[in-house]
C-alpha cells in the first residue's frame, strides 16, 4: 500500500505530462484508494500550503488535477477528508497572490479551475451544511479590506459556480461591497 502510494504521489514534481496524464487515469478508476485517502487529503492540504508559499503554478495545478480525479472518481468517498480538501481549495480561490510577476494571468484559471472543483464538492445533495459555510467564507472576502482584486474575483467566480441562487442573494452585498472598492 505505501509503495502504490508514493508511486501515484510522485507525479506532483516531474513535468511529464504523459506520467502525470497515466498517474491520473490510474486515480480516476482504481477502487482500492478510499484507504489511502487521509494520506491523498494531508498531500493536498500541504502541497497547497507550500507551494502557494513558493509561488509554483505547475505544481498548485497539478496537485489540483489530482484533487478533481479523487473528486471524480465514484469508487472514492472524499467526505471523511473535507476538513483538509476544502480549506486547500477555498486557499487556491481566495490566495493574494500565486506568482511573483504581477503580469502573469495564469493564476486567474486556477482560480477558476479551482472554484469548478469546489462547486462540485459543495454541489453534493447530503454537504448543504459545506456549502453554507463555503458560502459565507467566499461572502466574507467583499468585507475584507486586505483583500486584492484577484481575491476577489476568485470569490465571486466561485460563488457564481455554487449557483446563481448565491448571487442573486447576496446582489446588493456584492454591489455595494465592489464600490466601495472602487472608489479606494
Amino acid at each position: 500500500m505505501s509503495v502504490k502510494f508514493k508511486a501515484l504521489t510522485s507525479f506532483r514534481a516531474f513535468g511529464n505530462q504523459i506520467f502525470v496524464q497515466e498517474v491520473l487515469h490510474l486515480l480516476s478508476c482504481d477502487p482500492g484508494l478510499q484507504a489511502l485517502m487521509p494520506r491523498f487529503a494531508l498531500i493536498i492540504f500541504e502541497g497547497v500550503r507550500c507551494n502557494i508559499a513558493e509561488q509554483k503554478l505547475p505544481v498548485l495545478r497539478n496537485i489540483l488535477r489530482l484533487v478533481k480525479t479523487l473528486v471524480d472518481n465514484p469508487q472514492v468517498n472524499i467526505d471523511k477528508c473535507l476538513n483538509d480538501i476544502i480549506p486547500a481549495l477555498c486557499l487556491c480561490v481566495v490566495c493574494r497572490e500565486f506568482s511573483a510577476d504581477p503580469e502573469d494571468k495564469r493564476h486567474f484559471r486556477l482560480r477558476e479551475f479551482t472554484a469548478v472543483i469546489l462547486a462540485n464538492i459543495c454541489k453534493r445533495p447530503h454537504l448543504a451544511d459545506v456549502r453554507a459555510r463555503v458560502t459565507t467564507f467566499l461572502c466574507r472576502m467583499f468585507t475584507d479590506s486586505r483583500a486584492n482584486l484577484a481575491s476577489l474575483y476568485g470569490a465571486l467566480y466561485a460563488l457564481g459556480e455554487l449557483g446563481c441562487e448565491v448571487l442573486f442573494k447576496y446582489y446588493k452585498f456584492f454591489t455595494f461591497s465592489f464600490s466601495l472598492f472602487m472608489r479606494t
